[in-house]
């Protein structure tokens, strides 16, 4: 009777350990996703990374690595995917903007304007005091309007936007020179632009011989003025506040870099 009631008790216990040893599948297919990953395998590395989440979504450090993984594929769109994910776990809204102000940062620097603004103004919608997505997306309207380029044409719509949010950077960090900075080289372009206008509508007005035609083009040249005028006071007052904002002490940036 006994010894029976031995080998009971043993049994219950095997089938305990042997019900408690049963494998997770999130850290399981987590193991795997690492263990490819230290090896650069990254098509292994996402299928054991999703598999992983797919058991257990909530983790916060895959859905990154996953990302990361992406990355090394040159997979924008899953990339993207994986982080938003990592963003919907968040519950703070400025750590939900500095994710979507990286997924910016890598689009950035892989070229990619339009995917990059669209994660800035998600930074944006969040974190409405984000300096430095402000100032990435007054970046990329910079470069839009051709002030980064002097071969290039000026477009004013998109000076426009850089001015625009431009200003926003300097509301939030008016004592910081990069602001003022990059408002400067918008204003530059600005300023060139009615300044060829002028000098094209004067040169048209010198070749012209007939009396009416030359007056439509001297008057051309005369509606530049005004502009003229406008954009060099801007970028003299704008010279006054970086001087003055050259004065304080200066962080390290963290907005789209001055050039």
């Amino acid at each position: 009777m006994n010894r029976t009631r031995k080998f009971v008790l043993l049994g219950v216990a095997a089938l305990g350990i042997a019900t408690g040893c049963k494998p997770d599948p999130a850290e399981e297919h987590r193991n795997k996703a690492i263990n490819f990953a230290n090896q650069s395998q990254w098509k292994e590395a996402v299928e054991e990374y999703a598999q992983s989440l797919q058991a257990d979504p909530k983790q916060e450090k895959l859905w990154e690595e996953k990302a990361y993984a992406h990355m090394q594929l040159q997979e924008n769109e899953p990339f993207e995917q994986a982080m938003v994910k990592l963003a919907e776990l968040k519950q703070d809204n400025v750590k939900k903007a500095e994710i979507y102000r990286n997924i910016g940062g890598v689009f950035v620097q892989k070229g990619l304007a339009d995917q990059a603004e669209k994660n800035f103004m998600k930074a944006v919608a969040l974190n409405p005091k984000d300096d430095a997505s402000l100032g990435w997306i007054a970046e990329i309207w910079a470069q839009r309007g051709g002030a980064r380029s002097m071969g290039v044409p000026a477009k004013p719509e998109a000076l426009d936007k850089a001015l625009e949010y431009t200003d926003k950077v300097i509301a939030l960090k008016p004592n910081e020179t990069a602001g003022y900075i990059n408002k400067r080289i918008a204003l530059t372009k600005y300023l060139d632009y009615w300044q060829q206008k002028k000098a094209s509508a004067d040169k048209d007005a010198i070749a012209e011989k007939d009396k009416e035609k030359r007056k439509e083009f001297l008057a051309k040249g005369d509606e530049a003025m005004p502009n003229i005028d406008k954009y060099k006071k801007l970028l003299d007052d704008t010279s006054q506040k970086l001087a003055e904002a050259a004065k304080h002490p200066q962080p390290t940036p963290s907005a789209a870099p001055a050039k």
